[in-house]
């Protein structure tokens, strides 16, 4: 995935378990509907996988010329994407945000989503 990612694309996997509705319904149950890393991992266990390609996304249009102007007034511009870490460290490339030391500071979703863990739980309460 990492090899598809680092192209630009953004990786994609079908997979399959053959699962009876009523099983399925039970594990949801048992599961609180799948919402924990280990609910996820229980589901995705046993799976068939049957292909992993990657598709283009490209960069829309202005996007390039809006960083510049963003550059010419001393903003400083990050990307939050829950893109692949590779596809984003891509798009940082061509949108010339990043050099080649700071490839470190890029951080995945899941990353980001542990950082961001219970900040904003007291505005959904």
């Amino acid at each position: 995935m990492s090899k598809i990612a680092s192209q630009g694309l953004k990786p994609l996997t079908i997979a399959y378990k053959d699962i009876a509705v009523e099983n399925f319904e039970d594990l949801q149950r048992t599961f609180g509907n799948f919402e924990s890393a280990e609910s996820h991992d229980h589901l995705n266990a046993g799976l068939c996988l049957v292909a992993t390609f990657g598709f283009e996304d490209a960069i829309r249009s202005g996007v390039k010329e809006t960083i510049d102007k963003l550059r010419q007034t001393n903003t400083i511009t990050r990307i939050i994407s829950g893109d692949h870490k590779e596809t984003v460290i891509y798009t940082l490339n061509e949108l010339n945000l990043i050099e080649r030391d700071q490839i470190e500071g890029v951080i995945s979703g899941k990353e980001l989503s542990e950082r961001m863990e219970g900040i904003f739980e007291e505005y959904y309460d």
